[in-house]
């Protein structure tokens, strides 16, 4: 029977060199899962990063659209007009959209926007939109389903550009004659919003509301402008009434110049 010989010069591991390679192995996989999770948590913390100021940009364009499409029309028999406050914006917009092609909703509404409390933070608010497609006689909120758009509003502070100077109010209706039958030739929205983890984040921006610009104080569309007033004897002549030589050349005059009749 043969038997195994085994050469004494061949040398193997020992326990401590086994415990020994076996601790690096742990130590080395220890620090590699390390990184790996603080990858993941990082991954996380910009996806959520990116998505909360994502979110808030969005509102803050909604807003924009919104404000550049302002309107108010003075001679209007239906009310219309733009009334602003620091955190809180009411006025009529050009800027609705029907979603339905058959229905028959116009561009025009009234838009509300405004802070309420939160009610699982009383320290921060959110930030609130409704919209009337029904231009009334007045601008008083109904009772319509406001529409929450952003939380965890911490300071929403909005001005009001007369051409001059920014202004924390303004209204249409004012006596002060810079903003009397005039909407504000841009606002500024100076906006802080606290995210999920609690960190504070700040937003800017200025819209231009083009319209201030655009309309004069006598424009008045088809669908909700009053009735053409009629000649009442031969007196005083109605816009684009007359001789050709007076009456029309005076009335084209007045138009040119973003001046009323006599």
């Amino acid at each position: 029977m043969n038997m195994i010989k085994f050469d004494k010069n061949i040398k193997g591991f020992t326990l401590i060199e086994l415990l020994l390679a076996l601790s690096i192995l742990a130590f080395i996989s220890a620090s590699v899962w390390a990184a790996l999770f603080s990858l993941i948590k990082i991954k996380e913390k910009v996806e959520d990063r990116d998505d909360f100021q994502q979110m808030t940009r969005i509102v803050l364009d909604k807003l924009s659209n919104d404000l550049s499409l302002a309107f108010i029309i003075p001679q209007s028999r239906t009310r219309t007009g733009f009334i602003g406050e620091e955190s809180k914006l009411t006025f009529t917009t050009f800027s609705h959209i029907a979603l339905d092609p058959d229905s028959k909703e116009c561009e025009s509404s009234v838009v509300y926007y405004f802070l309420e409390n939160d009610p699982n933070n009383p320290a921060l608010s959110i930030l609130k939109r409704k919209e009337n497609l029904r231009l009334k006689e007045d601008l008083s909120e109904d009772q319509g389903k406001a529409i929450d758009l952003l939380n965890g509003i911490s300071k929403l502070k909005m001005g009001y550009f007369d051409g001059e100077k920014f202004s924390d109010r303004w209204a249409n209706d004012s006596i002060e004659t810079n903003q009397r039958d005039k909407i504000p030739k841009a606002v500024k929205i100076d906006l802080d919003v606290k995210d999920k983890k609690g960190f504070e984040h700040h937003f800017y921006t200025m819209v231009n509301l083009t319209l201030s610009r655009i309309l004069p104080t006598s424009f008045n569309p088809p669908s909700i402008a009053s009735p053409t007033p009629t000649p009442s004897g031969g007196g005083k002549e109605v816009e684009g009434s007359g001789s050709p030589k007076e009456g029309g050349e005076k009335s084209k005059q007045g138009q040119e110049k973003g001046v009323p009749e006599e």
